[in-house]
């Protein structure tokens, strides 16, 4: 098997970063939420998920080669978060 070229799929059905941003964009503008990107969701997510389990299992989660790559997600969210149940529909 040769070299891939930047951007080149490994098979038909994959799907790039880029799309699922953009999905996850759209998907969010579509429901009314502007200022959240899949990104900010992806590293919150490694952080709450972080904090009942080991780094070593977030890191296949997150399909890190490095732990310290995973170790980087999860240090950025040091302040308390608050809980909010909000009584709407995001997504009519």
């Amino acid at each position: 098997m040769g070299k891939r070229r930047p951007g080149q799929k490994d098979h038909i059905g994959q799907v790039s970063p880029s799309q699922i941003s953009r999905a996850f964009r759209e998907a969010a503008k579509h429901c009314g939420i502007e200022g959240v990107t899949f990104h900010e969701v992806r590293a919150l997510s490694a952080h709450l998920y972080g904090q009942r389990h080991d780094r070593k299992l977030v890191q296949q989660l997150m399909a890190h080669t490095d732990e310290s790559m995973t170790a980087h997600y999860q240090a950025g969210h040091v302040e308390q978060w608050t809980d909010i149940t909000l009584a709407l529909d995001l997504c009519p």
